[in-house]
């Protein structure tokens, strides 16, 4: 079954970005579980996956949420995150006492069609039913309208996470909402992105997960070039940031630059 799932990423992924896709290399450690699963589908009946990492030795794991692509024209991190996948089970130290969901293409509509909205014209990132929410033709006539946003929604509620990072461009810089500041102190001490404080929007995630529930949120924003250079690059600019964000309140302990 497990074999099945990694084939189904790997079309997605070939059907988002044109080129084909190795799966992640085995699991080197038994002491890691990882599950692949479908949460849902988009509009346009695109699956929107996530994978859980999980150490089993952990009686009670620190959860972390890593989502890209809630706005299609910035997924410049999501080959980054499929690639996060295989290089976190071959390095299981960093999971230790730690479950980590990947989601690495929320909007799988947009970056199709390299736009902002999903298929219905609607801002996924305003699409919450937040304390400050406004309805609106671009928001959404009501919360949760859209089948991305819903299945973001209910993850949260189910999973239950001790922190969210959602990756987003070109602002260039580390966001946060609820009581992150710590977090986003601890992950600029491995990237050249300042820390700022931009403020919530309405119906945001980090105004529903982060101010209404009080769960630790990083709008973690990439710089205004991301969607035009290589894919590696992102990962040698920012991936020690987000396993920062993996392993806090501890620094990450592998170096990955290069790799």
């Amino acid at each position: 079954m497990k074999s099945i799932y990694i084939a189904i990423f790997a079309l997605c992924l070939t059907s988002l970005f044109g080129c084909a896709v190795t799966p992640s290399p085995p699991l080197v450690s038994s002491t890691i579980h990882r599950t692949d699963q479908i949460l849902g589908r988009s509009i346009q009946d695109r699956p929107i996956s996530a994978t859980t990492l999980t150490d089993t030795t952990a009686t009670s794991p620190d959860t972390v949420l890593l989502v890209c692509g809630i706005h299609g024209n910035e997924a410049a991190a999501t080959p980054a995150f499929w690639r996060l996948i295989g290089f976190l089970e071959q390095n299981p130290a960093l999971l230790k006492d730690r479950s980590v969901i990947i989601v690495p293409a929320l909007n799988p509509d947009g970056i199709a069609a390299k736009q902002r909205f999903n298929a219905n014209g609607i801002d996924l990132n305003r699409n919450f039913g937040a304390n400050n929410r406004k309805n609106s033709n671009r928001y959404g006539r009501e919360a949760l309208s859209e089948p991305e946003s819903q299945i973001l929604h209910d993850l949260i509620l189910n999973a239950k996470p001790d922190r969210i990072i959602m990756m987003h461009q070109p602002l260039k810089c580390i966001d946060y909402d609820g009581p992150a500041q710590p977090l986003a102190e601890h992950m600029g001490k491995f990237t050249s992105l300042p820390v700022k404080k931009l403020g919530s929007r309405p119906g945001s995630l980090g105004s529903w997960a982060g101010n209404d529930l009080n769960i630790p949120i990083i709008t973690f924003e990439l710089h205004r070039d991301a969607n035009s250079i290589p894919s590696i690059d992102i990962w040698d600019r920012y991936i020690d940031s987000i396993l920062a964000a993996i392993t806090f309140p501890d620094d990450p302990t592998i170096t990955t630059t290069g790799k």
